[in-house]
Parts: structure tokens; C-alpha cells; sequence
């Protein structure tokens, strides 16, 4: 029952997050969602290794049913965004985070360009990250790219790619 109210929660925030002033109907990007044992401390962490800024917290969600009591609940969500952008990073404390013996309780990775890769190697590693894989370069099709994996507070993969050429 948790599980599908934070489902419902999430798609919410989702609903609130993403509402814009104009008509348009096309898909766009709003955010990734991360379960973490400790959202001050992921808050802290991505604000130190990759220049976020906190956008909003949210304490409470009220889920309303048709013709029932709506159901309201306490959260712990910190919405995060990269300066210029609207995209959220979600940061959801929950126990799931903790919980190996779950599949999958993360995502696969973000991804975060850069300007300059290893200045941002630098800023990750004094911010706490753990390195996951060496530093590559790579293409792929048009893409030129410098490419690095870390591990964040949660163990979550994350990527620092530094475009050469092309648009990822």
C-alpha cells in the first residue's frame, strides 16, 4: 500500500512540478527520482560536487480518492535543479534506498554535462564521490565525448560528460 501511494505521490509532483503557462502538449523532461537514506545529506553533497541549487521541499502529500477520504501523508522530498534549468533532481528519503535486498531501488544514472571534466573530477571527489570508473573518451556516432562514473551518497551512479563534439 506504501509503495503504491508513493507511486501516486510521485506522479503528484510530477502533475505540479511540470505545469507551464502555455498550451503545448509536447513531452519534456522534468525530473529523476532518487530514493536516499538522507536527503540533507544528498541535498549537501550535490549542491558541493556539481553546483546544484535546493528549488523546494516538500513535507506533505495528500493523495485524494474518488468518493473516499483522501489519504495525506508526511514526506521527505527535496526537488534540486541545475542553475538555468527547470529539470528537478528528486530526492526521496526513504527506507527502500537502504534496502540491498531489493532490485533495483535506485536508476541506472544521471547523466550531468560539464564544461570542464576534470575540474569537475576534482569538485566530485573533494565533494565525497567515489569513483566508479576511469576517466574515457569516446565517441559515438556524432558524439565526441570525456566520460567519467561516481558513486554518490547512495551508492547512485552518476555520470560527468564533457562534450567534444556533437549534441548528446
Amino acid at each position: 500500500m506504501n509503495r503504491i501511494l508513493g507511486v501516486l505521490g510521485i506522479c503528484l509532483i510530477m502533475a505540479y512540478c511540470s505545469s507551464v503557462p502555455d498550451e503545448s502538449s509536447n513531452p519534456r523532461f522534468n525530473h529523476a527520482m532518487l530514493y536516499v537514506t538522507d536527503a540533507e545529506a544528498s541535498r549537501i553533497f550535490y549542491e558541493e560536487a556539481f553546483g546544484m541549487e535546493f528549488y523546494k521541499q516538500l513535507t506533505q502529500m495528500v493523495v485524494f480518492n474518488e468518493g473516499a477520504d483522501n489519504d495525506t501523508m508526511s514526506v521527505n522530498i527535496t526537488l534540486m535543479r541545475m542553475p538555468g534549468y527547470r529539470f528537478n533532481y528528486e530526492f526521496a528519503q526513504s527506507p527502500v534506498a537502504g534496502d540491498s535486498t531489493r532490485s533495483s531501488p535506485h536508476y541506472q544514472h544521471i547523466g550531468i554535462e560539464v564544461d570542464d571534466i576534470d575540474v569537475s573530477i576534482e569538485r566530485a571527489m573533494n565533494a565525497g564521490a567515489k569513483l566508479a570508473t576511469r576517466k574515457r573518451h569516446l565517441k559515438a556516432g556524432d558524439i565526441e565525448a570525456k566520460t567519467v562514473f561516481f558513486y554518490g551518497p547512495d551508492k547512485e551512479l552518476i555520470e560527468l560528460m564533457e562534450i567534444i563534439e556533437g549534441d548528446f
